[in-house]
């Protein structure tokens, strides 16, 4: 449109006033921006010699782009004769009264659903296969996975399938695809996050967004509702935090030098073992000995150090059950793990072990949440960074759980303190001997 005068950073830009106020596009498309705050397009035009006023959607859920192309429609439909008010609100019902005859469907829908998604507790169930009716997004979903998961392993299918089955489609799933709506999409991502999983919420909508471009190329929509809006628009900003790390080539040297460490005993143990557990500083350093079953080869972290309303279980591997046998000599009478350098009853500081990574030479290039990093990083990919490793990498609920990244609510708590662990049990054997395997590769090469 030659006439368009306003642009995405102008939309964002604009502020609440005393006064309601407008933003012109041009051809009578403008957006209203109310003394609350809220963003309204709007569409004047004359039918029959009479202003009229249409409603055409709210920012950002409808972006600059998608209520020009809306524009646009609407514009044809009073080329033909016909009111664009009228005819909309005729849509409205027709959409009302079908929402109403596919109620029954959806609520069996959601039944099955529901039953299949508790299958997510075996990774090796299968989940039960819906007949989705023609033109619905189910029913393009299951075309476009087909497609989608040639040439990929089993696990990394599997773990795609489980998300889509639990969280997109029932919500979608009986919905014919050319008639959902940015806020159809929209509800989906929030009820996700609802359950304090917004990291998820974000995958579901790249993947809603990956079967619309599916389904338009296929000819079974015209347009992708999921790219009307980005998902900072609708979901809670992820905090960012920026940890400084090393890649996972440069891991051996740092091994090598956490054992040539010219500091402490305890402080090079607090290393070593912060990076066969990966737990965060004040996780570790704060660590009671009555944690510690080193006999049956388990440290549990109580709820209130986690902040968490359930306890964390971080299975020993042998490395580390040694490490900490040695440890207990050293320590002598402290109540601590790692005792603080002049009061052997308080436990050590938490800069310790970053001013250690410094007098390393790691500043700003390593930290003592950089092992999480690390570990998730090389963890996910698996056989890729080592043979010793598992071929396709770890699940994500294992490496999350073993991050204590996954939230727990009450009712779980019981259970989820020891979600998978004898899966996670192998993988933090398999971390220790990686990382040994690593500390090798280096003394060898000196």
């Amino acid at each position: 449109m030659a006439g368009n005068k306003l642009t995405d950073t102008k939309i964002s830009k604009a502020k609440a006033k005393a006064n309601q106020y407008k933003l012109f596009d041009g051809g009578g498309l403008h957006l209203i921006v109310t003394p609350a705050g809220g963003k309204f397009w709007r569409w004047s035009y004359r039918f029959n010699g009479t202003e009229q006023l249409l409603s055409v959607g709210e920012y950002p859920l409808m972006s600059l782009s998608a209520a020009r192309a809306e524009h646009q429609r609407w514009q044809k439909v009073l080329s033909g004769g016909l009111n664009p008010a009228a005819e909309k609100k005729k849509e409205k019902e027709a959409a009302a009264s079908k929402a109403r005859l596919d109620q029954e469907q959806l609520a069996l829908a959601k039944s099955k659903l529901a039953r299949s998604a508790s299958a997510k507790l075996n990774q090796e169930s299968t989940i039960e296969e819906i007949v989705w009716p023609a033109g619905s997004f189910g029913a393009v979903q299951a075309e476009w996975f087909v497609k989608w998961s040639k040439g990929k392993s089993s696990k990394y299918v599997g773990r795609r399938k489980r998300a889509i089955d639990s969280d997109i489609l029932p919500q979608l799933g009986y919905r014919q695809i050319a008639d959902i709506e940015a806020p159809h999409v929209v509800q989906m991502a929030t009820k996700i996050e609802s359950r304090d999983a917004g990291e998820m919420a974000r995958r579901a909508l790249m993947t809603t967004g990956q079967i619309f471009r599916f389904a338009i190329a296929k000819g079974y929509t015209r347009r992708n509702p999921a790219a009307d809006f980005n998902p900072g628009d609708v979901l809670k900003d992820q905090i960012t935090v920026n940890h400084p790390r090393v890649e996972a080539s440069d891991l051996p040297k740092l091994l090598l030098d956490m054992e040539n460490y010219s500091g402490t005993e305890v402080t090079r143990a607090a290393m070593w073992i912060m990076s066969h557990t990966f737990l965060r500083t004040a996780e570790l350093t704060q660590t009671p000995w009555t944690e510690l079953d080193l006999d049956g080869g388990w440290w549990k972290i109580p709820k209130e150090r986690m902040k968490m309303p359930s306890p964390h279980i971080v299975p020993l591997s042998r490395q580390m059950i040694k490490a900490f046998r040695k440890l207990r000599k050293t320590s002598g009478d402290s109540p601590f793990v790692f005792p603080g350098a002049w009061d052997i009853n308080n436990h050590m500081g938490q800069g310790t072990i970053l001013n250690a990574l410094y007098n390393m030479g790691y500043h700003g290039v390593m930290s003592g949440h950089g092992y999480r990093g690390v570990a998730s990083t090389i963890l996910h990919e698996g056989a890729k960074v080592s043979p010793i490793l598992r071929e396709d990498g770890y699940p994500d609920e294992w490496i999350e759980i073993q991050l204590a990244h996954l939230k727990r609510n009450k009712t779980k708590a019981a259970y989820d303190h020891s979600k998978y662990l004898s899966g996670r049990k192998a993988m933090m054997q398999d971390w220790s001997d990686f990382l040994d395997e690593q500390l090798n590769k280096a003394k060898n090469a000196a």
